[in-house]
This record gives structure tokens, sequence and C-alpha cells, in this order.
């Protein structure tokens, strides 16, 4: 019985140790990604884009320390070193595009729901004065203190 216990125990020990790498296993990703999506149906498949993406950035950015690694250490030569660090940073600059354009759509995509929500909460007003957003029964504006 003491046995099994301690068994028990060191698997439970095992399993917590090991933790950390088993949930980076099951999620499929070496860096977790927070862009505010929203839940959308799309955006799941957008996370897997982009967590693809992030990983062909690091790879290229991986393979271009590697050339200057290469080229210190006095395996590469300077013309190879100068061609494959252009096609590298090329190819590091249309993913980064890539990229940009991904977050730029889910950014877009989350305050197109926020003010679809504010819609459908209420008709929102705005201070005379400032031009800024108050809620029906506010009497003063918050940015300003105008009186509504």
């Amino acid at each position: 019985m003491v046995i099994l216990a301690g068994f028990a125990i060191g698997i439970i020990m095992a399993v917590y140790i090991a933790w950390p790498w088993i949930k980076v296993y099951m999620e499929g990703d070496e860096i977790a990604v927070d862009i505010g999506f929203s839940g959308s149906p799309g955006s799941f498949a957008q996370d897997d884009e982009l967590g693809e993406l992030y990983s062909q950035r690091d790879a290229a950015r991986t393979a271009i320390e590697e050339l200057e690694f290469d080229l210190k250490s006095g395996t590469l030569s300077n013309e190879d070193f100068d061609e494959l660090k252009g096609n590298y940073e090329a190819k590091a600059d249309s993913i980064l595009k890539q990229i940009d354009d991904k977050e730029k759509g889910a950014w877009q995509d989350s305050e197109i729901e926020k003010q679809i929500m504010e819609l459908r909460q209420g008709v929102a007003c705005f201070c005379p004065e400032c031009g800024g957003k108050c809620r029906e029964d506010d009497k003063f504006c918050v940015q300003c203190g105008a009186s509504l």
C-alpha cells in the first residue's frame, strides 16, 4: 500500500513539474499572443494564421543570427553573407507586413464589434462643447465638465 501511495505521489509530481511543457505541446504554440480577439467565428483561424506567421518570423530572425555567427567564425564569405542576409531580410519584411495586416484587421474587427455593442445598449449622446461621448443619464460631460 505504501509503495502504491509513493508511486501515485511520484506520478503527480512528474506531471506537476512537466506541466509547462505539456501545456505548450497541447497549445501547439511556443508564444502565447494576446491581441484582443473578441471570439468572432473567424478568430480561431486567424489565431492559427498569426501563430504560423510569428513562427516564420522567428525562423527568419534565427537564420539571420546564424548567418552572422557563420560570418564571424569564418565559415561564410562576405559575398555569400550579403546575398543570404538580403534574402532572409526580404522574407522577414514580407512576413512582418502580413503580421501587421492580420493584427490591423483583428483590431478593426474588435473595434467594430465594440461599437455595435454600444449601439445595442442605447443611443449615445455627445457633448456640445468637446464632442466627447456621454451616457443618456449624464448631467455633465466626463471629459470637459460642461453641462449637458
